[in-house]
């Protein structure tokens, strides 16, 4: 899966992050040539500034990638709910027994009907033990 933050978001964030690391080290420069506390202590507000930008710009980036996330996890939950519903829809005399495992032609590993290996494919139902006695396996993703 691709990262949450686009390419402008990296750059925003890594500009104000060179531009804070630069601003850091102009206070630290000129702050250090000087022995008068006064005037360091403007410098040190600067480099409290500088920190602070950095700061804000880590957490609107932050923001923005959790805002991605939300967006993608509603996507999948309503693309969840749609599979759900054509499922609901399968008349109760074709559903399998309670308890039933899938498997298709030239299928070494049984499966349940919610699987993604299985997908679309024509199935046929049998119970774990059917399955087992053909020679075939539980699969690894779905764990029937």
């Amino acid at each position: 899966m691709s990262s949450p933050w686009h390419r402008g978001h990296r750059l925003r964030l890594s500009l104000l992050l060179v531009l804070t690391s630069c601003g850091l080290g102009v206070t630290w420069w000129m702050a250090a040539g000087t022995g008068d506390g006064s005037s360091q202590l403007a410098w040190l507000e600067a480099a409290v500034t500088a920190v602070l930008v950095a700061a804000i710009a880590e957490t609107l980036w932050l923001l923005a990638g959790h805002r991605a996330v939300t967006r993608r996890k509603r996507t999948l939950a309503v693309r969840v709910a749609a599979a759900t519903a054509r499922i609901d829809r399968i008349p109760a005399a074709s559903r399998p027994a309670a308890g039933a495992v899938c498997t298709a032609e030239r299928m070494t590993r049984y499966h349940r009907g919610d699987c993604p290996l299985v997908g679309r494919k024509p199935v046929v139902w049998s119970s774990v033990e059917e399955s087992r006695s053909a020679g075939r396996r539980p699969c690894g993703i779905c764990d029937p």
